[in-house]
């Protein structure tokens, strides 16, 4: 049965490689999968799939070079070598039946067609496969969006920006599901989840913001990326006060969804 509204729950803080443990656990892995990996990260969640796949192979995908190389160096090799790194916009990959999992995460928020990104994942799963997908849902973020655009458009940082430099698109509840089904899915689960991530640290907090504003703070010069990923961090410094202990939680408004296409279908 489709889903159309995702229920609404909440989860206790976890620090994000818990979070990133979870995504793995909805994949269903059983070691033989030929999976996808799309969205920004370190590699660490890449090589953390790859871990739980003796027989099977991840395909890494990002848009940027300069985001996947660095990936690559530290993650190319590995006890399986079953990890392949491409380059290519998510809305424009030319993947067909390749795939049995696909996992995609807080990468459609960037894309200018989320409609056309959608139908290039199902493109890219094979008969029977299995989608995790995961956007940034209303809540949260509309405190941060204002503060950094703000942020991007004082005189201090604003040569290296344009109009639209910050893309970044909220989904309703509801509207993500319906992309994927009118793409050819079949959902099985659909969630509103509200949570808070946990920070131990302000250097932490700091490097979980260099991966989450990763495309814009690439816009940024080399030598004055320290500088602007600081002042990110003071924004959310800011809006979300560190605990007595030094930590910060931050709060997230997420839509994931869990789908597969039927076998046999066109």
């Amino acid at each position: 049965m489709n889903i159309h509204k995702p229920d609404e729950k909440a989860y206790p803080p976890a620090p994000p490689e818990a979070i990133a443990r979870e995504a793995i656990i909805r994949l269903g892995l059983k070691g033989h999968e030929r999976v996808l990996h799309i969205g920004s990260d370190d590699g660490v969640l890449t090589a953390a799939i790859a871990a739980c796949l003796p027989r099977g192979k991840v395909t890494r995908l990002e848009s940027s070079a300069a985001l996947l190389t660095p990936s690559e160096a530290a993650y190319g090799q590995n006890r399986y070598n079953n990890i392949i790194f491409h380059k290519a916009e998510l809305d424009e990959m030319a993947y067909q039946s390749e795939f049995d999992r696909i996992i995609c995460l807080d990468v459609l928020n960037r894309v200018l067609d989320p409609a056309r990104a959608v139908g290039s994942i199902r493109n890219a799963l094979a008969d029977g496969g299995r989608l995790f997908l995961q956007v940034e849902g209303a809540g949260p973020m509309e405190e941060i969006l204002p503060e950094i655009e703000a942020l991007i458009s004082d005189p201090v940082w604003s040569e290296y920006f344009t109009d639209d430099s910050l893309r970044f698109r909220l989904f309703g509840k509801d509207e993500v599901a319906m992309l994927a089904e009118a793409a050819g899915f079949t959902l099985s689960r659909a969630d509103h989840v509200r949570r808070m991530v946990l920070f131990q640290d302000a250097k932490v907090l700091s490097r979980g913001i260099e991966k989450r504003w990763r495309p814009l703070i690439e816009l940024v010069p080399g030598e004055r990326r320290e500088e602007f990923i600081s002042a990110l961090a003071g924004v959310y410094r800011g809006l979300y006060p560190p605990s007595a202990d030094g930590s910060f939680e931050i709060p997230i408004s997420l839509i994931t969804l869990e789908g597969r296409v039927e076998q046999d279908s066109t």
